[in-house]
């Protein structure tokens, strides 16, 4: 085996956990010194972009990406296999709370790529974001158009349905997503709060007058990746979660608190 002067990407699944956490940083790390000694290279400067968005450093990778089309007006022509970029930009804006922008990015993105189904469903978000619900609906509903098997856009519609009243295509929406991916526990949460019979306060007068309330103790330290996926699991369960942190070091706390 010869020696190389890049990082070969080798994305497997592998514990502990903080072992992809590191390779993530590594690749980002290599990338970001790349940039350094080419800071003219469009391309280069997208590929950091991408390992910023995967080791969520949200601000910096938008930044990135944008200066990559600063340099390069016709990045899209010099590189079609990357017309992502616009995808990416969206992204990150939707995790910046950035929803006008991130809708601005992702337009252009769906004027280059059009049949793009991803692009639609982060329009959707971001949509949502700004209270744009029936706007958010009909580019969800195209997400879904475009890739019926898109279980996270049919997740992403339900909830937009609900929002704007229209419980009957949200509780369709729901179960599409279900059937798809019966893992979303989200989902699920959501379709019962639509089929569930009865106000808030009947459901809760029921619950005074002597039906069993589940309440589920979590004890954790340095926990921070096996967190959520344990909270998922009982989402809709139980009636309350009590997580009790022992002094971790890592992002325990604040995941819990997510």
């Amino acid at each position: 085996v010869e020696r190389v002067q890049f990082p070969v990407h080798y994305f497997m699944a592998e514990r502990p956990p903080h072992r992809l956490r590191e390779k993530k940083a590594f690749y980002r790390e290599c990338a970001r010194k790349k940039i350094l000694s080419s800071p003219e290279d469009s391309k280069a400067l997208y590929e950091y972009g991408v390992h910023c968005s995967e080791t969520e450093h949200y601000e910096e990778a938008v930044t990135t990406f944008s200066r990559a089309l600063d340099l390069a007006p016709d990045f899209i022509d010099r590189y079609p296999d990357l017309t992502s970029i616009n995808g990416y930009i969206g992204a990150g804006l939707i995790k910046l709370s950035r929803y006008e922008e991130a809708l601005a990015s992702l337009g252009e993105g769906i004027r280059i790529s059009p049949r793009n189904c991803d692009l639609y469903h982060l329009q959707g978000i971001a949509c949502m974001g700004l209270g744009r619900d029936d706007e958010a609906v009909s580019a969800l509903e195209k997400a879904v158009e475009l890739n019926p098997g898109f279980a996270k856009a049919h997740k992403q519609l339900g909830i937009a349905c609900l929002r704007a009243g229209d419980k009957n295509s949200a509780a369709l929406a729901l179960t599409k997503a279900l059937k798809l991916n019966p893992g979303m526990t989200d989902a699920a949460q959501a379709l019962r709060s639509i089929t569930a019979e009865g106000s808030p306060e009947e459901h809760s007068a029921g619950r005074a007058g002597g039906s069993v309330k589940l309440s589920v103790c979590i004890i954790v330290r340095n926990e921070e990746e096996n967190l959520p996926r344990c909270m998922e699991s009982v989402e809709g369960i139980a009636d309350e979660i009590v997580v009790v942190d022992t002094g971790s070091t890592d992002e325990t706390v604040r995941r819990a608190a997510e």
